[in-house]
């Protein structure tokens, strides 16, 4: 058995997340229902680190992400707003994510694919 497996199986006994980072969250997500507005993000490690890219509505948006432990947020560093993005890794390997706007939105999304 891995180190890997065999930390995941203990955390799993005693009712604990694995370990999660940036890998854990790589990848492209969409809305799991088909309900307004549409939600699609694509999370992954850019040229100058890591950044998400959110398509909402007909509107693309790209920002640097930042990862801590099993949330990711995507904020603009020159901006003093609150986070456009802020995602939550559920235990059933959707993402819970909430829009800031106006009216704020709150979805799940559902993994669609994987990178590296």
């Amino acid at each position: 058995m891995t180190r890997r497996f065999l930390l995941c199986a203990l955390l799993g006994l005693a009712g604990c997340r694995a370990p999660t980072g940036p890998g854990s969250f790589y990848g492209r997500w969409d809305k799991l229902d088909d309900a307004l507005p549409p939600v699609s993000l694509e999370l992954r490690h850019g040229a100058n680190g890591d950044e998400g890219q959110v398509w909402l509505s007909g509107r693309t948006f790209t920002l640097p992400a930042t990862f801590r432990g099993d949330s990711v947020t995507l904020n603009d560093p020159l901006a003093f707003a609150t986070p456009p993005l802020v995602g939550e890794l559920q235990r059933d390997g959707t993402m819970r994510v909430r829009l800031s706007g106006n009216p704020p939105h709150e979805t799940r999304l559902v993994r669609r694919s994987m990178r590296d």
